[in-house]
Order: C-alpha cells, then structure tokens, then sequence
C-alpha cells in the first residue's frame, strides 16, 4: 500500500497539486483525490480524481458516477 501512496504522491506533484487525499478501494483499485490548498486553509478549484490498479497503472477518473463515489467517499490525508 505504501507505494500505491508514493506513486500516487508523484503522480500528483507532476501536475502541480500540492494535497492528496487517499478515498478507498473499489473493484481492486484504490482511489485517490489530488487539489491544490490554498494559503488560507480554503479548497479551491475542482478536485482531480485518479485511480491505480493492481498492475500499478494509473488513471484519470472522468465517468461522473465513479467521480462522485470517490469524491463522497471518506478518506484520510497523507
């Protein structure tokens, strides 16, 4: 699990997000959703939803439905 996390963590920081939060697992992936913090402890912009599979590979969430699952879903910062 922790290089899930770490490859997850790299993945985000390439594309500029500064906070990632781990949301859970379904269908043997594990999910994670990527946002940039403001100064101000305030969210802001849309979050960014990424998804790793077993095989380590990694993909952009765009169906709405499983967007929303992970957006809804708790999930613990790291």
């Amino acid at each position: 699990m922790e290089d899930i996390k770490k490859i997850a963590k790299k993945h985000i920081t390439d594309f500029g997000f500064d906070s990632i939060y781990y949301k859970g697992e379904k269908n043997l992936c594990h999910y994670f959703m990527a946002f940039n913090k403001a100064n101000l402890g305030r969210y802001t912009g849309l979050p960014y939803v990424i998804k790793i599979n077993s095989q380590k590979e990694i993909f952009v969430v765009r169906e709405l439905k499983e967007k929303m699952w992970a957006i809804n879903a708790k999930g613990e910062l790291f």
